[in-house]
């Protein structure tokens, strides 16, 4: 059984790859390929052909599962979460039952990102598992790209390593 993480996004998504033993092993975007105008659902199937190709079909997947936000915290245009769901239908059918979604709220808490992505680092940097350090500093060289370390948290809190809000269970 192949485990992955996936912050999910419309033109691509962050896939945090993690093994039975609980370690992360690669964590990557996997991208549509297709126009930026093309249909959503084309998105979605792409992203999942790719995931398919990469991973097979013995998957376990844990995805962040879209959310709307009201009043002062709501940004962007609604509508686009529902291009965001597709993502996360096409994901579901991927895995099927072998899928769990969670809030933001259920894993990160209202914690803010940046000191969110610290508390994995530290995490990390004194409990990580052989080649994973590795793995969360190649996700942290791209400065302002916060969607493959929020993949590493999402898998750390799924494998019951770090608590909601990245605190040390």
């Amino acid at each position: 059984m192949i485990y992955l993480a996936i912050d999910p996004g419309v033109r691509k998504s962050a896939v945090c790859r993690f093994g039975d033993t609980s370690a992360i092993e690669s964590c990557l975007y996997i991208e549509s390929g297709e126009t930026a105008n093309a249909d959503p659902i084309l998105h979605a199937r792409a992203q999942v052909a790719q995931a398919r190709h990469l991973y097979g079909d013995r998957l376990a997947v844990y995805i962040e599962r879209p959310q709307v936000y009201g009043g002062a915290r709501a940004k962007g245009d609604p509508n686009d979460l529902i291009n965001l769901a597709m993502v996360v239908g096409a994901f579901s059918g991927l895995a099927g039952e072998r899928l769990v979604s969670f809030h933001p709220q259920a894993w990160k808490g209202q914690v803010p990102k940046e000191t969110h992505h610290m508390r994995i680092g530290t995490y990390l940097r004194t409990m990580a598992l052989p080649g994973e350090l590795k793995v969360w500093e190649s996700c942290c060289r791209l400065k302002g790209d916060h969607d493959l370390r929020d993949a590493v948290g999402l898998a750390l809190f799924a494998s019951r390593r770090l608590g909601r809000g990245g605190e040390r269970t």
